[in-house]
C-alpha cells in the first residue's frame, strides 16, 4: 500500500508479506502463524510490526530496522464491541503510553449495512515521523485482521 502527500509523492510504503498460514483455518498452529507488516518512509525502511502469539489479548510489537523491540500495541480481549469504541493502547518498551488507536462505533446501521470503518489515532506524546508512520500502519493491520471480512 502506498500513502501519498497532496502532490502525489509517496511518503509511506507498507507491505504485508504473504504468509502460508493465515486465518481461522490455521488456528491450531497459531503460535507459529503470525503476520507482520513492513513500513518505509520516503523510500527508507523504518521498521516492522509483528503480531505476537497470544491466546487472549491481541498484541503487536514494533521493531526498528536493527530488529530492536521499541513499541507494543495491545488491544482488548474482544475486538467486536457493540455500541462502543474499541481501543488499542500503544506503549514504549518501558511501558509509557504514547498513543491510542480507537475503532469508532458508528451506529447499528452503518456497522451492519456497510463495510466502512472509522479509526482515530491519538498521539499522547511527541513522536517522530517514523514512529507515527508505524502507528498508522498498525492501524491498517488491525483493520485488516479484525474488521475486514473479504
Amino acid at each position: 500500500m502506498s500513502i501519498s502527500d497532496q502532490t502525489g509523492k509517496e511518503v509511506i510504503h507498507v507491505t504485508r508479506p504473504t504468509s502460508l498460514c493465515m486465518g481461522i483455518c490455521c488456528s491450531c498452529f497459531y503460535p507459529r502463524c503470525t503476520t507482520e507488516m513492513n513500513v518505509a518512509v520516503d523510500g527508507e525502511p523504518v521498521g516492522t510490526i509483528r503480531e505476537r502469539a497470544t491466546w487472549w489479548y491481541p498484541v503487536y510489537h514494533r521493531f526498528d530496522t536493527l530488529g530492536q523491540y521499541t513499541m507494543k500495541i495491545r488491544g482488548p480481549a474482544c475486538q467486536l464491541a457493540c455500541c462502543q469504541d474499541v481501543t488499542f493502547t500503544v506503549t514504549t518498551n518501558e511501558g509509557n503510553d504514547v498513543a491510542t488507536i480507537s475503532k469508532k462505533w458508528m451506529g447499528c446501521f452503518k456497522e451492519t449495512m456497510t463495510d466502512a470503518d472509522n479509526f482515530v489515532i491519538d498521539f499522547l506524546t511527541n513522536l517522530t515521523v517514523e514512529e507515527k508512520s508505524m502507528i498508522l500502519a498498525s492501524t491498517f493491520l488491525i483493520d485488516l485482521m479484525y474488521y475486514e471480512y473479504k
